[in-house]
């Protein structure tokens, strides 16, 4: 639109240049003769004007002078709009008065031009506009597509080189690759080397278990067969040293998960809010008041997952022992969170608490558990450097998990 216009203002100027330099011309060629006849010095018809119905014509008229050029032959043009020839062609005319002396009568110079003159040359400057960004627009649409095609490709080749080890047919991907995806090579590269380097590790612990397991599981299949008395401390012992063995290997791969590279950041509020809406449900005969205060910018360096086992079994066992109030609350000290959960319930001494955070231990038979649930809470913090503390309320008791901050 833009262009259109400016061809169009710039066709029309060069239109009425000439025509002002024709009436120019005129208006120095026009005298009064001695007999008061008005006429020109000099023949203005020169081309195009010369030529009979050109549409290019001139006019002079004033008192009853009338002069014409040759193109217009005996037709008079008629100042009324819309202007047109002696065919009806449309014009464009420029037109001025003057006058040969002071006072005398004014006379009126029109110079006109065909309108096929301004729009002939807008239209072929439109077709060959038009030709030049269209054959642009494809010569642009070209290169995009090859350029997006030259830069897709290594990453065609990427894929394809994934896929061979997704099969099994490589370990890793050739690292002579382009300059643009060199990096992205080496990184892939580390993944599936510490993909490959911790499942291994998996298949070892698992190894190691079932190992560990396989003696005693066969004393326990000989003490338990038909016949034999059953000896039930040696039971005991064998089971105890069974989930011994499961803990320690569970720790050791969980530490491998942890210890792999993974930095993760898990928002507090969320998990908590979840939590107590949930146990609100289990525990709705119980009538619990569930207090929460927790900043929602703290963040843990914690699996999800893992936050959310933690926090569900002090939560738990905080409703299973409250008389009437939950009470959660955390706060950042420099790189740690400190998680507290607080209970109005009776409370336990310094000595049941060790036996409380053992592993299986138990200080009331009535109440449903199973007594892991707070060292399982204590190994996971451990592993990520953390510790789980109970601390004798009046009434009540006040647990304190710390956890590693991820700001």
């Amino acid at each position: 639109m833009v262009i259109d216009r400016t061809l169009d203002r710039f066709t029309a100027l060069q239109i009425d240049q000439r025509l002002d330099a024709q009436l120019l011309a005129l208006a120095s060629a026009l005298t009064v003769g001695s007999d008061g006849a008005v006429r020109l010095r000099r023949d203005l018809d020169l081309p195009p004007y010369d030529r009979a119905l050109s549409g290019w014509y001139w006019q002079v008229t004033g008192g009853d002078a009338l002069l014409r050029s040759r193109s217009l032959g005996d037709a008079t043009l008629a100042l009324t709009e819309p202007v047109k020839g002696p065919r009806q062609e449309p014009l464009h005319l420029r037109h001025r008065t003057v006058r040969l002396a002071s006072g005398s009568e004014p006379f009126e110079l029109v110079a006109a031009a065909p309108r096929e003159a301004l729009s002939a040359p807008i239209r072929t400057a439109r077709r060959t506009l038009a030709i030049t960004l269209g054959a642009l627009a494809l010569a642009l649409m070209g290169a995009v597509t090859a350029q997006v095609f030259l830069v897709l490709l290594p990453l065609r080749r990427l894929s394809r080189a994934l896929a061979d080890v997704r099969a099994g047919r490589t370990r890793s991907v050739p690292e002579s690759q382009p300059a643009e995806v060199a990096d992205l090579v080496v990184e892939l590269n580390a993944l599936l080397a510490q993909n490959a380097d911790q499942a291994e590790r998996a298949r070892s612990h698992i190894g190691n278990l079932a190992h560990g397991l396989k003696t005693p599981l066969a004393t326990l299949a000989a003490e338990l067969r038909p016949g034999h008395d059953v000896d039930r401390e040696a039971l005991r012992a064998l089971v105890e040293g069974m989930d011994r063995r499961i803990a320690h290997h569970l720790r050791r791969a969980r530490s491998a998960a942890l210890l792999g590279g993974r930095h993760f950041r898990t928002r507090l509020a969320p998990q908590i809010d979840d939590l107590v809406l949930a146990l609100s449900k289990i525990h709705v005969d119980r009538s619990l008041r569930f207090s929460v205060s927790i900043p929602g910018d703290i963040e843990l360096a914690c699996d999800v997952n893992d936050v959310n086992e933690m926090c569900g079994n002090l939560l738990d066992n905080a409703c299973k022992w409250a008389a009437s109030e939950v009470a959660i609350s955390a706060e950042r000290l420099q790189h740690s969170v400190v998680i507290s959960v607080r209970d109005d319930g009776v409370g336990i001494s310094a000595n049941a608490a060790e036996i409380a955070l053992s592993r299986g231990g138990r200080l009331d038979e009535v109440t449903p558990g199973t007594g892991f649930g707070l060292p399982i809470t204590r190994e996971i913090a451990a592993l990520y450097g953390g510790d789980v503390s109970l601390n004798q309320l009046q009434p009540g008791l006040l647990v304190k998990l710390t956890l590693p901050s991820a700001d």
